[in-house]
């Protein structure tokens, strides 16, 4: 199949909805399907690949640091024109989603979209009225769900929100997948040895974009909690983003118990897990998070608030914890897991079983099974 994907962030930025398309583009194009992926461009960075093309982009806002497509392009259209595409599949519902879904019709071949985010927690990135702001994106959710031959959604809990809030159309549910056989071979040892954790330290990981919506002041809290009952603890923090500074100021009072590693290679992610005892998150507005999935893939028991993506994937007490956003809660979640051996062997036993069915071979079958039903029609 020749394949155009449109999505509107895309490398070098690093989050969890990049990693899940690389982890789809680099599948389909192993199992010999032709994939072109139309992104924002980022100042100074070239691609290594011609299958990728790049439109102007501007940022907004040096604070969030994201390219914002210019959807437009002459040279590019005449290539979509050209590629003799079977199929468009659309990761965002706005601007580069928005090209790809005029494409889709114009060129008369089936549309998949993918909502791969909660994006009315994210309105408070731009600097408008809330409301309208809030109004105008539910609006353009139920749009272009509307033009989607087909929609898919990463979570069963966020097709039942979106449902709830109108928003119909043929929805499939599949799970972001991630390539299990990356985390194989994990030398927590040499990251416990860069940023000086000894052997006896039990160490607490956060990995993802540092910024409002992840609810880490809440995290903070409840480490300073964990800290009275547990002394040997570290709580590090994997990621940069616009809450990084105001960060490293609150974490001052911790001394050298919260670790901020800034933003690393993708490819270090595993021994960053591998170093770690536990992993948390505060977050309430993932859907699917591939973080989840490699923590889980690495070993690391998960406590997690009770929340769309994480209990959709989390059995509480089985495979992982899951709290009330509550300070005392959570931590003791945390602190069970520190100090039950028994408990913690289980959780990561059981976890590890769960997450082979989110294998990007599995998950990319799904797909394609999706876009070979559209073309059949």
């Amino acid at each position: 199949m020749n394949i155009g994907i449109f999505t509107d962030a895309y490398t070098p930025v690093v989050n969890g909805v990049v990693n899940a398309i690389e982890n789809l583009h680099m599948n389909l194009l192993s199992l010999n399907h032709k994939i072109y992926i139309f992104a924002p461009g980022y100042p100074g960075y070239k691609d290594d690949c011609s299958n990728i093309y790049r439109f102007k982009s501007i940022i907004l806002s040096k604070k969030v640091n994201y390219p914002v497509s210019i959807p437009y392009s002459r040279s590019i259209f005449n290539t979509i024109n050209n590629l003799s595409l079977d199929i468009i599949h659309c990761h965002h519902p706005f601007l580069l989603g928005r090209l790809g879904l005029y494409f889709a019709r114009r060129l008369k071949i089936p549309l998949v979209g993918t909502f791969h985010t909660q994006y009315e927690s994210y309105i408070h990135y731009i600097p408008f009225n809330r409301y309208f702001i809030k109004k105008l994106t539910l609006w353009a959710l139920k749009d272009f769900a509307s033009n989607c031959d087909v929609l898919i959604i990463p979570a069963e809990s966020r097709k039942e929100q979106l449902e709830h809030s109108g928003i119909s159309g043929n929805i499939r549910v599949i799970p972001n997948g991630i390539k299990l056989e990356q985390f194989n071979k994990l030398n927590g040892k040499r990251v416990r040895e860069i940023y000086s954790i000894s052997p006896e330290d039990k160490l607490l990981i956060f990995v993802g974009r540092l910024a409002k919506e992840k609810n880490l002041d809440f995290l903070l809290e409840c480490f300073e909690y964990i800290l009275e009952q547990f002394p040997s603890v570290k709580l590090m923090l994997v990621g940069d983003g616009p809450e990084s500074k105001r960060l490293i100021t609150k974490t001052s009072k911790f001394t050298e118990k919260v670790i901020l590693t800034g933003q690393i290679k993708h490819e270090d992610i595993g021994d960053y897990y591998g170093a770690a005892d536990v992993f948390v998150s505060a977050s309430t507005t993932e859907v699917h998070p591939i973080v989840l999935l490699e923590a889980m893939t690495c070993g690391l028991p998960v406590v997690a608030i009770s929340s769309i993506g994480y209990k959709d994937t989390i059995i509480s007490g089985i495979d992982g914890l899951l709290c009330r956003e509550n300070v005392k809660d959570f931590s003791e979640a945390v602190l069970l897991l520190l100090k039950d051996k028994f408990k913690r062997y289980s959780i990561i036993q059981n976890a590890r079983k769960k997450v082979e069915r989110y294998s990007i071979n599995t998950t990319t079958r799904q797909i394609i099974d999706v876009y070979s039903s559209l073309l059949k029609k």
